[in-house]
């Protein structure tokens, strides 16, 4: 500025007494919001700067001007970064005598703006301020109520500062309200906008009812890329909104599904991806959240999507993800066993776990093995009548018996077998009461010729896990062999499979999250 006057005006003198000659002429909070004296604004903080770079004191300068000036702190570009913190300071500690103070300047400021509808009305001098930082827990729930027809900007971001701020009761209120307000058919385009806005959140944020809220949401195929940007937005240590429930997860799924079928995924991808890739893509991810929620719901949802031809894409991984969920279920109602059970089991030989209970019932089925080879006790023909073998159910039945009387007297109860329907399943289950509560262990078993031979380990037993949340995910898969002339899971053994052979085949076809908690035991019961 000394330049362009080469120094014949002395520019911050002038400057200066511009501020002792102004009167009442000063720019309201609400011109300023709305910009309406910008060159008015200008002149005065380029006033305040002369004169805090003269005196280093602004006390003495009217309020009205410091108001004024602070609303344009941040867009003058005569200062450098330091002087302008410094200014800054200056500035709040003689306008912010208190947060009354404080309080009075945001509210004229930023209602100006949000009254007005722009959408550049600027409610982030809440977070962005310390100064206003006490307002965080309230004020973006009183605006939100106070205006209930903003642009979508400042609406954005007022929500997600009510979420993560505010009274959560607060918010589910208001939620609830604007809903019931907007639920009215055909509205203005306007609202028809506050409408998706706020059912989108209800169907977010609350377990009320969803039927009326998801009928207006999922008539347009496109509210899919809505969910897919708040899924980008939520991601990482910004995130604040909660996770959708297993059931929600299954109601888009269930929506979108057949109207945007499977497309291949490139292996990159941005804003610019097509259409039904974008979709494809959000479907194929959000599959993997469902293993957030922990509650006892997740179980039965993820076997409805897995029973569901229309998932078949995504079928690999909601196993994973079931297996994952019954782990982690049994981690959350598990309850080690008491010191007194633990000297039980090791003064008594009485199980204290589900653990102890497998080895036990495999140690007892390998003196059974014995005793079938042994040939002296005749325990081999009570597996064969007329010359013919047993089938599963009555051989089951047969170990059973054999189990019964060695189990009781070391605590187990309820040495039972169960038939299901169509007899193509039979299984063996015990049970234990411990001090940490009941404890059960699931025996699959199967001949050798069943078709299923190579998948029950993994499905039946896993789908006994959940009905028997106590067995902790853990079993014995209990597999007949009667040598190797019968068929091998309804095919002719062309490997010359034997018993040993068999075991190891059916230990390697186990997945990875059954490792170590089923055994395999193949029970030779071929006639020599």
């Amino acid at each position: 500025m000394q330049e362009l006057t080469h120094g014949l005006i002395d520019v911050d003198a002038a400057l200066r007494n511009y501020l002792r000659t102004i009167g009442d002429d000063i720019p309201t909070l609400e011109q300023c919001a709305l910009n309406t004296a910008r060159a008015s604004v200008f002149r005065l903080h380029a006033a305040c700067v002369a004169e805090f770079r003269a005196s280093c004191d602004l006390t003495h300068i009217d309020r009205r001007i410091l108001a004024a000036v602070r609303t344009d702190i941040g867009g003058y570009n005569g200062v450098s970064e330091d002087e302008r913190e410094q200014f800054e300071e200056a500035v709040d500690a003689s306008l912010f005598r208190n947060e009354s103070d404080a309080d009075a300047f945001i509210t004229a400021y930023v209602e100006a703006q949000l009254a007005s509808g722009s959408e550049t009305a600027d409610v982030s001098w809440l977070e962005r301020k310390e100064t206003f930082h006490f307002l965080l827990p309230t004020r973006p729930l009183d605006w939100l109520r106070k205006f209930p027809v903003i642009a979508q900007h400042p609406l954005n971001r007022l929500f997600d500062m009510a979420v993560r701020y505010g009274n959560r009761a607060d918010l589910l209120a208001l939620i609830r309200e604007r809903c019931a307000d907007l639920d009215s058919g055909m509205l203005p385009h306007k609202l028809e906008a506050q409408r998706r806005f706020w059912f989108l959140r209800h169907f977010w944020f609350l377990d009320d009812d969803q039927s009326a809220v998801w009928a207006a949401l999922d008539r347009d195929p496109d509210f899919i890329f809505e969910l897919d940007h708040i899924r980008s937005e939520q991601r990482g240590d910004h995130a604040s909104w909660p996770d959708l429930s297993a059931a929600k997860i299954a109601r888009i799924l269930n929506t979108f599904v057949d109207r945007w079928p499977p497309v291949p995924l490139p292996s990159s991808w941005g804003t610019g991806s097509p259409k039904p890739e974008t979709a494809y893509r959000y479907l194929s991810e959000i599959v993997y959240t469902i293993g957030r929620d922990t509650t006892d719901a997740v179980l039965p949802i993820l076997d409805g999507l897995l029973a569901d031809p229309r998932m078949a894409p995504f079928h690999n991984n909601l196993r994973s993800i079931r297996a994952a969920s019954r782990r982690v279920i049994s981690l959350r109602d598990f309850t080690p066993p008491s010191a007194a059970a633990v000297r039980a089991a090791l003064d008594q030989g009485r199980p204290a776990s589900v653990e102890h209970m497998r080895r036990i019932v495999v140690e007892f089925l390998g003196q059974l093995q014995d005793d079938v080879l042994g040939g002296d006790l005749g325990v081999i023909d009570q597996f064969y009548e007329k010359g013919q073998r047993l089938g599963e159910n009555a051989a089951t039945r047969r170990i059973v018996n054999w189990l019964r009387p060695r189990l009781e007297p070391l605590g187990f109860a309820d040495v039972i077998e169960h038939q299901l329907a169509g007899g193509n399943r039979c299984d063996i289950t015990c049970s234990i009461q411990t001090p940490a509560g009941r404890k059960m262990l699931v025996v699959e078993v199967k001949g050798q010729w069943n078709a299923e031979l190579f998948t029950a380990a993994q499905v039946q037993l896993a789908d006994r896990y959940a009905v028997h949340p106590t067995a902790e995910e853990q079993g014995v898969y209990l597999v007949l062999w009667f040598g190797a002339d019968e068929k091998i899971a309804g095919l002719k053994n062309h490997e010359n499979l034997q018993p040993i052979g068999l075991k190891e085949k059916l230990e390697k076809g186990l997945p990875v999250e059954l490792d170590g908690k089923i055994d395999v035991v193949v029970l030779d019961l071929a006639r020599r």
